[in-house]
């Protein structure tokens, strides 16, 4: 009975110590959204489809780390929105937006174990964030360019790591409490109007409106 108990106890120690993130471990996944939605109006008896919206976005991410509390990676994402609308009458012109969004982001992570059994880590992310943005508008048959942009973003996020399997992390990060962004516009010449742009820049301090949780799923290899 000893023994059993002694390996028992041997094998629930293993399995504890694998638990732990560790030097040289590999974490690949990501996360998605997609978002559709639709309105209407009514007037007495008279109603009328109003806008309708589609948002897809996908983050694919990979981590290294360096020691057992810092890992580094990269997140890559893209991302589409759309919006549509007929007019009223017997003849209904189709008009609406669309727009496209390609994200680079570098990044570090420090983690701090919050449990014996390695099952749940704070992490506070530091990262820097290129996006590159560009749209159009459409009425009918004839489609405009909308000006394109580009926003440099340097953050600082705090976020949970759950691990509801030992190679299976879930992870919740706040948005940027603390950051530095950029963004600049540029609108093509067009016929007589020359090429114009704009910039922008901002620092953010816990602000309210910045804020949004993102949920992750990622899978460690060598953990």
């Amino acid at each position: 009975m000893k023994h059993i108990i002694t390996i028992i106890s041997s094998l629930l120690l293993i399995s504890t110590l694998q638990a732990q993130l560790s030097s040289g471990t590999i974490a690949v996944g990501g996360a998605f959204g997609i978002q559709l939605g639709s309105s209407s109006a009514k007037s007495g008896t008279v109603s009328a489809d109003g806008p309708s919206s589609f948002n897809f976005i996908i983050l694919p991410s990979g981590q290294y780390f360096i020691s057992p509390q810092i890992g580094i990676g990269m997140q890559l994402g893209y991302g589409v929105s759309s919006t549509s609308q007929k007019s009223a009458g017997s003849n209904p012109i189709e008009s609406g937006t669309s727009s496209s969004q390609l994200v680079i982001s570098p990044y570090a992570r420090y983690y701090k174990s919050l449990s014996e059994e390695g099952r749940f880590y704070f992490f506070a992310q530091g990262a820097f964030g290129l996006t590159l943005e560009s749209g159009s508008t459409k009425s009918g048959n004839i489609t405009t360019d909308q000006p394109g942009s580009t926003t440099i973003t340097v953050g600082f996020s705090p976020g949970i790591m759950f691990f509801p399997a030992k190679k299976i992390g879930l992870d919740a990060t706040l948005g940027n409490v603390l950051a530095f962004r950029s963004k600049s516009t540029t609108q093509k010449a067009s016929g007589s109007i020359p090429e114009s742009s704009t910039s922008q820049t901002t620092i953010d301090l816990f602000n309210v409106n910045s804020l949004g949780f993102t949920f992750g799923l990622h899978y460690f290899f060598g953990k």
